[in-house]
């Protein structure tokens, strides 16, 4: 390598390993569709001076929206498994969210994680323990790594309040915020028909390459 010349990350590459990752991890992967309810613009509303982007003459209700948020479309998987009886769920998601702000359609990348039940398995000389933020964060940190980013001195982590999150916490690399982390607000569970807590984390990815 050149010295002083900068290092264009492969992204189908830290795809690839950060999904094998969090596959050794527990993880499954999840496609959601990026077409949703238009029901989704109540349980989480778009920021202010931003706009959704709607279909025009959808076939219905269900499919007139393109996702603002992986959060919702991941949360309806896991309210889908916990109503089969599987309650202990890691899911991961590489996929895109569209608004529009200025008269400007905005295609963003991401990659969300979803946390929710016991975070071990059952055993009868073991208490199972739940997911929490500390399980969250030590799997960001790894995915990190996974892309080649130092995490000393390289990060900012600020306690900062989030529309869809409590206890969030947000990771910085100079002025730019990377990923998001906290435990889904009740309100939001509750309109997804979701009793149990379930912790949410979402990097940009475009801003990780």
């Amino acid at each position: 390598i050149t010295p002083g010349k900068r290092v264009v990350p492969d992204p189908e590459e830290i795809i690839e390993r950060s999904g094998a990752f969090l596959v050794a991890q527990g993880f499954r992967e999840i496609l959601t569709n990026s077409l949703t309810s238009l029901s989704h613009l109540n349980i989480v509303p778009m920021h202010e001076g931003v706009d959704s982007v709607q279909v025009l003459n959808p076939l219905s209700n269900d499919l007139a929206l393109l996702r603002h948020k992986m959060l919702l479309t991941g949360l309806e998987t896991i309210a889908y498994n916990i109503n089969r009886r599987q309650k202990d769920l890691r899911f991961f998601e590489y996929g895109k969210t569209y608004c529009k702000a200025k008269d400007k359609y905005i295609e963003t990348t991401h990659l969300s994680l979803w946390l929710t039940g016991a975070s071990t398995a059952e055993h009868w000389k073991v208490k199972q323990g739940e997911f929490d933020i500390y399980h969250l964060k030590a799997i960001l940190e790894q995915l990190f790594v996974q892309a080649n980013v130092e995490m000393k001195g390289q990060f900012t982590l600020k306690a900062e309040a989030e529309d869809s999150l409590d206890n969030a916490v947000s990771y910085y690399l100079g002025k730019s915020l990377l990923a998001k982390a906290g435990s889904v607000k009740r309100s939001i569970l509750k309109a997804m028909d979701i009793s149990q807590p379930v912790w949410y984390a979402d990097i940009d990815f475009e801003a990780l390459m």
